[in-house]
């Protein structure tokens, strides 16, 4: 927002995850003592979430420590309610509507599926876009391309019924070229034997987390474990939100280990030639928290729209 006011940019898009429109935040102006407490807690808090991270390794979590963190989380509600009942808790949408009015915009919101224009991933997205009061015109989110009711909340429209089923995972697999042995971003990554073991008995399109009892006592982990690993994605439909557990991805629909960096951007929607730099953790981040590429589009040529309209007036 502040590059928005230095710069006046004829529209700004603003994304973020579908919490933000139920998200709060602590007025600047609360008074000193009240920001005081609450970087107290929430540093207790993150020093706790560390201390517990490293017992939890070593199996050392005690009763006593438990009690600290109920303690700790009780005083959190407590603050919260407070911060609540005493109005110093306003919302992120309103205040970001707020900052681009007083700066001369007109705001609109809408929360996307990156699946409905052509991603195989169900990724969902607020977008914010804001335009500038001068071009005298109104944005319009870009209409869905592709549609089923899996991807879609609500009762689907008439005008959606027709649109073709969204991209699934095999889709976006079948464009790989396993045969290019110099993408660097297509190797699979070296798990260790007990990991392979686990994955063979995650069923296609579900977790670890449901199949623990099954495990032999060698293999067993808790439930406590990252959803990125634990986690075989369905061939035939779109994949959930992408997010990299631990450097890695989910299991691939048919083979024993995580897809690879080039399998999760073929999902995101990226070119098989698009390069990612960095380490292999870099590169999963990258593609983690990238908007999906079908998603960016559909919104810029709904930017184009405006634009051609506004310099051909």
């Amino acid at each position: 927002l502040n590059l928005v006011k230095e710069f006046l940019p004829k529209i700004s898009i603003v994304e973020n995850v579908p919490g933000i429109i139920n998200a709060e935040i602590l007025n600047p102006l609360a008074p000193q003592d009240i920001k005081d407490e609450i970087d107290d807690i929430w540093r207790r808090l993150e020093q706790y979430k560390g201390r517990k991270a490293s017992l939890r390794k070593n199996n050392l979590i005690t009763e006593e420590f438990e009690k600290e963190g109920i303690k700790l989380r009780n005083e959190k509600s407590s603050m919260m309610k407070k911060l609540k009942s005493e109005g110093y808790l306003i919302s992120v949408l309103e205040d970001l509507k707020r900052i681009y009015k007083e700066i001369g915009y007109s705001v609109k919101h809408s929360v996307l599926n990156a699946a409905w224009y052509g991603s195989s991933t169900k990724r969902e997205r607020v977008i914010i876009v804001a335009i500038r009061n001068d071009l005298g015109v109104d944005f319009e989110f870009p209409t869905p391309r592709y549609m089923n009711e899996k991807i879609y909340k609500k009762t689907l429209p008439k005008e959606y019924l027709e649109l073709p089923n969204p991209k699934t995972v095999n889709d976006a697999l079948k464009e790989i070229d396993y045969n290019n042995q110099e993408d660097i971003d297509n190797k699979p990554m070296n798990h260790s034997p007990k990991t392979i073991e686990r994955f063979k008995y995650i069923p296609e399109g579900d977790s670890i987390a449901n199949h623990i009892e099954e495990l032999p006592n060698n293999l067993k982990i808790s439930k406590f474990y990252s959803r990125g690993s634990t986690m075989r994605l369905a061939g035939n439909e779109p994949s959930p939100t992408l997010v990299p557990g631990h450097s890695n991805f989910p299991v691939h629909p048919k083979e024993n280990r995580s897809i690879t960096v080039r399998e999760a951007a073929a999902i995101t929607g990226f070119p098989n030639n698009y390069k990612f730099f960095g380490t292999h953790s870099k590169r999963c981040e990258h593609v983690g928290n990238a908007v999906p590429p079908a998603l960016a589009r559909a919104l810029a040529q709904e930017c184009n729209k405006i634009l051609d309209d506004y310099y051909k007036a």
